[in-house]
């Protein structure tokens, strides 16, 4: 995407990898031009799209620079894609319109679009996202892998990863994630690694149910859970000491927001760029991550909600279940305790409902 902000971007296709890149660069270029702006999304639930299309055309008093933001729009019935048609040929200098679709080539999206007319324009962006075919998959992970992690994936690594996880890429890239916190900075993702990550077949781990439990998710946790059990290949007590150093990351970080309110508003306020530079700022201050790792802010902290799952308790109430995971690390050693599947979840249990009702 070039320097120049188009007034119109649309990004089509299955890569989502490839989608999120084109946004965050358009938002970077957003933020430089105009220091700030206000991004608007379209939600068929809350008003129709002839109503979200007035809000485009009517400019506001202020002059706030906004940023439309459609999704899905091949969801959208036949006139209301029409509709948006016509609204995309409107421009204005504080006006910007973001549409995103999924099914690539769609003939009837791209002549309500009006596809054709729009491609002749200098401030619009058509940018098609395909997903690879299946062979040439592992091939394109090679190049994703060190475009996004800045690292190198070998290429039976890459074929590894495809077969444990099947071609979809909202199953691919978590467990990409994942492989990159686990590696140390800057070493090659090989066979060996992605094994011992996301092992045959694995479709959860250790890092989700840690989050599940860290959201409150009791569902999620539930579900997971079992997941972990079925597989029988990781000791309940890795489980255990995972939990431990998820809650005292979570404890640490809410120790700082109490110190720091100024940054922790700051960081529930900031969007995209600024609120990864935010959390990487807090994540390095209580000791997650180093500047030599800056770069697994995003994946390790924030899609995770790493920070927001903090603020879900109270200090009083991360102590109480520090103290309760200890006291359970200890009677499982003593052999008080029992390593099944429900007394894990028990134990998980009570972490959730840490101050609503629970111990």
């Amino acid at each position: 995407m070039s320097d120049q902000i188009p007034i119109v971007t649309i990004l089509s296709g299955d890569d989502l990898l490839g989608r999120e890149k084109a946004k965050e660069q358009l938002f970077e270029n957003l933020y430089r031009t105009h220091g700030s702006f206000i991004e608007e999304y379209f939600d068929s639930s809350r008003e129709s799209l002839s109503e979200y299309c007035v809000r485009i055309i009517t400019p506001t008093i202020f002059g706030d620079v906004r940023l439309f933001h459609l999704k899905h729009v091949q969801k959208l019935n036949a006139a209301d894609q029409k509709e948006l048609g016509k609204i995309l040929s409107f421009s204005h200098d504080a006006l910007y319109i973001l549409v995103e679709y999924e099914s690539d080539g769609e003939k009837g999206l791209s002549t309500a679009l009006k596809i054709s007319e729009l491609k002749k324009r200098t401030d619009v962006a058509i940018l098609s996202f395909a997903k690879p075919k299946k062979h040439l998959m592992a091939q394109w992970l090679t190049d994703q892998v060190t475009q996004l992690f800045g690292r190198r994936i070998d290429m039976a690594a890459a074929e590894q990863i495809l077969e444990f996880t099947g071609y979809e890429l909202d199953r691919i890239y978590p467990e990409l994630q994942k492989i990159d916190i686990y590696l140390p900075e800057g070493a090659v993702i090989t066979t060996a690694s992605v094994a011992t990550v996301t092992g045959s077949g694995r479709e959860v781990s250790v890092y989700d149910l840690c989050n599940a439990v860290g959201m409150r998710n009791w569902s999620e946790v539930y579900d997971i859970s079992e997941k972990l059990f079925e597989e029988n290949s990781v000791p309940v007590m890795m489980f255990v000491s995972s939990l431990f150093r998820h809650f005292w990351g979570l404890y640490k970080i809410r120790i700082y927001g109490e110190q720091n309110r100024a940054t922790a508003n700051r960081y529930f306020n900031a969007r995209f760029k600024e609120k990864s530079d935010i959390a990487a700022e807090i994540a390095i201050s209580v000791g997650l991550i180093t500047e030599a790792t800056k770069s697994r802010v995003y994946p390790m902290i924030v899609i995770p909600k790493v920070i927001d799952q903090a603020v879900k308790y109270s200090l009083e109430e991360l102590r109480a279940i520090l103290d309760r995971i200890y006291r359970y690390d200890r009677e499982i050693k003593s052999g008080q305790a029992e390593t099944t599947l429900d007394s894990f979840r028990m134990i998980c249990y009570d972490l959730v409902r840490t101050g609503k009702g629970g111990s």
